[in-house]
């Protein structure tokens, strides 16, 4: 995909900038969804993601040390950002190209992509690895929960039986949540609306949490915290702002203004607490024990 856009770039260098259509559908879109927060909860994945970032390596077990959190979760940040960037081009692209897309459904905007720039063949084989990707992810989440209450619940996984324990459940909540989704559009909206900010919930809680253990150990806790506290701003100002009979329940309809001012207070206290677990444990326990009390 990267290599037919260069292509098509270098013919034609005013693809791959905004053009007239698309920057006025992008001013109006703009008044009626604003950057912050709608950017970063629309791109949670590729932004800082709580899932596939931190959740599952972590509860998998398939980090040896704390040295490979850079690669796992640093790196893969950069390696989804990267995808998110080339796919945001070819969306430029074909907007560009046509017009009409702009108010087409997601899908069909992938369609367009795909084809154009890929032909018939690739671009079917390339809709069909987006698919995989989603039915990957949906694994590996389904792996992580699992083991994350085989833990809570000290169930041991080794054992056959109580993996079917665990998992049957699972499984059902989620037939009825598809099945939910799939009842109408606004269904399917709320269920994707609810991963979005419900994803970030996790990568800022992790961050924070990643704060209190480097503040404990005495170690610079910069790195964790700001990204922490700005994902906390987003969520919390999100569903200030979100008006409940658009995106669900989980909405407080509050002015943008307000729900800034209550996302920066959220973020504020949030850090503060973190940082105040880290020196209490600090304080009170020996340093071979900090990792147990975390």
């Amino acid at each position: 995909m990267l290599g037919a856009l260069v292509w098509y770039g270098f013919k034609d260098p005013a693809l791959l900038t905004a053009g007239p259509e698309f920057s006025a559908f992008s001013r109006n879109f703009v008044k009626e969804q604003p950057i912050l927060p709608m950017l970063f909860v629309t791109i949670a994945c590729g932004i800082i993601s709580g899932f596939h970032a931190t959740q599952s390596p972590i509860i998998a077990r398939t980090m040896k040390s704390e040295r490979e959190a850079k690669s796992d979760f640093y790196g893969m940040m950069i390696l989804e950002g990267i995808i998110g960037m080339i796919w945001a081009a070819g969306g430029l692209a074909i907007y560009n190209m046509i017009p009409e897309t702009l108010t087409a459904p997601t899908t069909n905007v992938l369609i367009k992509i795909t084809h154009t720039f890929l032909g018939d063949i690739v671009g079917n084989l390339t809709v069909l690895a987006v698919i995989i990707l989603a039915v990957t992810s949906g694994d590996t989440a389904m792996r992580s929960l699992r083991l994350s209450l085989a833990e809570t619940l000290n169930l041991d996984q080794k054992n056959l039986r109580n993996r079917f324990v665990l998992c049957l459940p699972l499984i059902a909540i989620v037939i009825l949540l598809l099945a939910w989704s799939n009842r109408d559009q606004q269904s399917f909206n709320h269920l994707w609306n609810y991963f979005a900010w419900g994803n970030q919930v996790l990568a800022a809680s992790t961050l924070m949490a990643a704060t209190a253990w480097l503040t404990a150990h005495k170690k610079l806790f910069l790195p964790a915290v700001v990204p922490g506290m700005f994902m906390t701003f987003i969520v919390v100002t999100y569903i200030a702002w979100i008006s409940p009979e658009h995106k669900g329940p989980l909405g407080f309809g509050l002015p943008l203004g307000t729900a800034y001012v209550i996302g920066v207070a959220a973020a504020l206290v949030f850090a503060f607490l973190a940082w105040g677990r880290g020196k209490k444990l600090q304080a009170e326990t020996p340093a071979e024990q900090l990792t147990d009390s975390l």
